[in-house]
């Protein structure tokens, strides 16, 4: 009995596992099916209407002749009912004929009114120049036209002379009917289509646009003719000389007249973008001037290599550009419209059709490698204008979106390998960048205008330029001067409002900020080869950036200090990171021995700013609560790692000054015993006995010549160490950068070297172990 049982549960067990197999497998074949559905939904959606449209008329067509085809079969069965003993069948036949004709040409007239009726219901919303346009419609007027004379073919179809034609007859008066239902279905549509704001709006892009490509083609039809006046070939011995389109300059200044179809249509996009605005429909008014920018790129793409760049001390009238400069004056009287009515939408679309405008501008081909993207510069110009116009009506999201546009334009400029292009727009940005300075409310203005200048002197790093010099300086000088005027504002330790704000290009932990970026970067030119010429200028793009980058550290660190700002920690790790990442990156094989030379110096000459902090007591306590000892150790650590043992010596040498500039006061931090563990920890890790040696004589001499710290410290300090080098045991659970170094020495060494020190501070305590008394020091 217990056996059969057990047979029937494992029957069980069998069977709910098949029916869990089957669902799975029914389940896998809908999930495939669906699949299939969505696959083939999306290719058919893929479809542009005008394919769409064909497709169904050639079908059409299709059914009509196939119709006509089997009319000798309809006409067979058709032939009893319209015998000769039926005669009055035909003549009813030929009444309905003659009464549909006559119901659809009524039908067609009262359709064609109710349409014009829809359009001039409508036309208040059209542009007085669009009424004529959209009210002469080709397809409408056709529509009608076409519903007309099939309903007269209608009824003309009742003049049939005999029942031998009565099959075509009814075939032709169906798909009469049928084609008259069509086109009023058409003329419906159409009619919907020229009332809808952004249907309009495509229709003058598109007539503006096969405008501009008629005049390209009549250009390239015309150029044989104008041979004669085209410029010398560029060679070799003269590569710098410009290979403009001649024959297409020479023929458009003879038409002048050629822009009028695309002016005409840019001033009427605009007036849909206002009227609409100030409706408050933002999504026609922001199509709207999308349509400016595709009416402006289809002006480039006809323009063709017929625009001048500005050169410098030259004057020459083709620069101007009648078309642009009207296009981006009315985009600023948009502007101005938007900011009079307080509206934040509206000025935030108009400064994005702005940046669209550099964008299509970066693309015009001045014929020149050297020249400079003159119309990019204006827009940006326009653009950067516009966001300061801004500034006096309290709108700080407008503030914050203008930036970013502005940065992208920065970019875009960038890319075109112009750094020097980008000086004037980062200048703007670090102005608005101050209103935060002066205004609570635009402090995440400042936040955002640094987000952009960290990111434009990262990306000048990477570009493909070498001529970064006087960009790179220009971006320098801008950041320190928001950073002085910034650290003016009032700070506390709990809102650290200097750190918040200045974060994107000076702190160390974001990860998404200017030092994450850079170690990225170094991380992928570390692993670069020798051969890389890519990498190659991007290690000597940042060589120029770690020029004399001391000079504004210093002044900024100097004045972080003097407010006692929480923006002292940011700076004093900025300087040490920096610092590390400048010998990684002369250790990758892409740098050469000049490059490397440089990376040296400039990080040494860094990491000595932090010497400079001035050494009276108040200030020594307010850095010692960043525990710049802790810091610096960490850098000789990395310097020794980075195989550069010449940093790691003048980085002891910066503690060492430390120890006796900071250690006289009692800060509460024992600076002057902290100061001791790192440096003995520093030449015992990578020197060993014969510079611990020299350490002694360096400790030594300094005590005998700079007898400021106190006797009562030095007994304290030297009492401490000795304890400290009797207790080594408990360093295993250290986890501070120095102690946890010291438990990774020769513990007998370490405690032989401590207590050695502790001698030279106070040779008078040298028989103790260690006073229970501590001064706060």
């Amino acid at each position: 009995m217990l056996g059969f049982q057990e047979n029937i549960d494992v029957r069980r067990q069998k069977n709910l596992i098949g029916s869990l197999i089957v669902k799975s497998k029914i389940s896998k074949f809908y999930a495939q099916l669906w699949q299939w559905l969505y696959q083939a939904q999306y290719r058919v959606s893929g479809w542009q209407p005008y394919h769409i449209q064909l497709t169904a008329a050639a079908m059409l067509l299709i059914f009509i002749a196939a119709s006509f085809w089997v009319s000798p079969q309809l006409q067979d069965a058709l032939s009893p009912y319209f015998s000769n003993q039926t005669q009055n069948n035909l003549s009813n036949l030929r009444s309905l004929l003659l009464n549909v004709g006559s119901a659809m040409i009524g039908a067609s007239a009262i359709a064609f009114s109710l349409v014009v009726f829809a359009m001039q219901v409508n036309v208040e919303r059209m542009p007085h120049g669009l009424f004529r346009r959209f009210s002469t419609d080709f397809r409408v007027i056709a529509s009608f036209a076409g519903t007309f004379l099939i309903a007269i073919a209608i009824a003309c179809s009742s003049l049939i002379p005999d029942a031998s034609w009565a099959a075509i007859a009814v075939i032709g008066a169906t798909w009469g009917v049928i084609l008259v239902f069509i086109l009023f279905l058409n003329a419906y549509r159409r009619a919907l289509v020229l009332i809808n704001p952004l249907q309009q709006l495509k229709l003058i892009v598109n007539d503006a646009c096969r405008n501009l490509q008629s005049w390209i083609k009549r250009t390239r039809r015309i150029t044989p003719l104008l041979k004669g006046i085209e410029p010398e070939e560029p060679t070799e011995g003269n590569s710098r000389r410009s290979t403009h389109d001649m024959a297409r300059i020479t023929y458009l200044s003879l038409h002048p007249h050629w822009t009028v179809q695309a002016q005409l249509a840019i001033s009427h996009a605009m007036s849909y973008a206002l009227r609409f605005a100030e409706q408050g429909d933002h999504e026609v008014s922001y199509e709207a001037l999308k349509s400016v920018v595709a009416i402006n790129h289809s002006y480039v793409k006809a323009k063709g290599k017929t625009f001048f760049a500005q050169v410098f001390m030259v004057d020459n009238p083709l620069v101007n550009d009648g078309f642009i400069n009207n296009t981006l004056e009315l985009l600023r009287q948009h502007l101005r419209s938007g900011i009079t009515r307080g509206d934040e939408q509206h000025i935030e679309q108009t400064l994005q059709a702005m940046e669209m405008l550099v964008g299509v501008y970066v693309q015009i081909d001045y014929s020149n490698e050297n020249a400079t993207k003159t119309h990019a510069l204006l827009a940006a110009g326009y653009l950067s204008e516009g966001v300061k116009s801004v500034v006096l009506h309290d709108m700080p999201d407008v503030l914050m979106e203008g930036v970013r546009l502005m940065g992208k334009s920065a970019h875009l400029l960038l890319s075109c390998d112009e750094p020097n292009s980008v000086v004037a727009t980062a200048e703007n940005i670090a102005l608005l960048a101050c209103t935060g300075c002066a205004n609570e409310k635009y402090r995440p203005v400042t936040l955002t205008a640094f987000e952009q200048l960290a990111k434009l002197t990262f990306d000048l790093i990477r570009t493909s330029s070498h001529y970064i010099h006087y960009a790179i300086k220009q971006l320098r000088e801008d950041i320190t001067m928001v950073v002085k005027l910034f650290l003016k504002v009032p700070d506390t330790p709990l809102q650290r409002i200097h750190s918040t704000f200045l974060a994107p290009y000076f702190s160390v932990t974001a990860t998404q900020a200017f030092l994450a970026w850079q170690r990225e970067l170094i991380n992928a030119l570390s692993d670069a080869k020798q051969d890389d010429d890519a990498a190659k200028k991007i290690v000597s793009n940042f060589a120029c950036w770690s020029k004399q980058l001391y000079i504004s550290q210093k002044e900024l660190l100097l004045l972080a200090v003097e407010k006692r700002s929480g923006f002292t920690f940011d700076i004093i790790h900025w300087i040490a990171s920096v610092t590390k990442m400048l010998l990684a990156l002369s250790n990758a094989q892409v740098c050469d021995d000049h490059i490397r030379d440089e990376l040296w110096k400039d990080a040494l000459w860094l990491i000595y700013v932090i010497d400079w902090i001035p050494g009276d007591e108040e200030t020594v306590k307010f850095i010692e609560s960043y525990q710049p000892v802790t810091v610096l150790f960490e850098a000789a650590m990395d310097a020794h790692s980075r195989e550069c043992p010449d940093m790691a010596v003048e980085i002891q040498k910066i503690v060492v000054n430390w120890a006796f500039k900071a250690g006289k006061f009692q800060t509460g931090w024992a600076t002057l015993e902290q100061s001791i563990y790192a440096l003995v920890t520093l030449v015992l890790t990578k020197g060993g006995q014969q510079h611990f040696d020299v350490l002694k004589q360096q400790l030594t001499t300094r005590f005998s010549q700079e007898p400021a710290i106190s006797q009562e410290i030095r007994d304290c300090t030297a009492r401490d160490i000795r304890r400290k080098s009797e207790t080594l045991y408990n360093l295993k659970f250290e986890t501070r950068s120095v102690e946890y170094q010291m438990n990774r020495l020769d513990q007998n060494m370490l405690r032989d070297s401590l207590v050695e020190i502790a001698n030279i501070l106070s040779p008078g305590t040298s028989n103790e172990p260690g006073g229970k008394e501590r001064v706060a020091h």
